[in-house]
């Protein structure tokens, strides 16, 4: 195995030390202070930035993964927890948020089958884009915490979320 291979043989064991595995046939992921309930037996782990945890179930370049990414704000002018709080209620929004919010609305529509609002406090909001769900959740912190799928089926979204 030359260096290269090496290299990343050791990045990928330690990214690997992140995730633990947990009883009852999934994966514990723990992301920005978060616990999640993956699907187990990823085919590939990384972590490309601090910001980013990238699980992988399929060979398949772009195909059958969950990412969890912390999101900055979107605008100085409306922070995601007033976005997503008040996302159904656009009248309530500041001009700059309901902006904001005609931008999102643009790529993000609400997602089709599930409740608007999962999980519980602070909750993930979810949304659907090009046949993929992505599920957002206000950090105390400033942003937001994204989760993006294209292949978990509400069921298994519903389990990811139950900590």
């Amino acid at each position: 195995m030359g260096k290269l291979g090496m290299f990343f043989a050791g990045l990928a064991l330690t990214l690997v030390m992140a995730v633990q595995a947990a009883p009852a046939a999934s994966l514990q992921v723990i992301f920005q202070h978060y616990r999640f309930n993956a699907p187990p037996n990823p085919v590939l782990v990384a972590q490309p930035s601090a910001d980013m945890l990238l699980l992988k179930y399929s060979n398949v370049k772009g195909r059958h993964y969950v990412a969890f990414t912390k999101e900055p704000e979107l605008d100085p002018a409306c922070k995601w927890v007033t976005l997503l709080n008040q996302f159904n209620q656009p009248e309530l929004l500041s001009e700059a948020c309901q902006a904001v919010r005609k931008s999102f609305s643009a790529t993000f529509k609400a997602h089709p089958s599930l409740p608007f609002k999962l999980g519980q406090q602070p909750g993930f909001y979810a949304f659907s884009s090009a046949g993929n769900t992505f599920l957002f959740s206000p950090l105390a912190t400033g942003g937001a915490l994204k989760i993006d799928t294209d292949f978990l089926t509400d069921q298994q979204l519903k389990q990811l979320l139950a900590h």
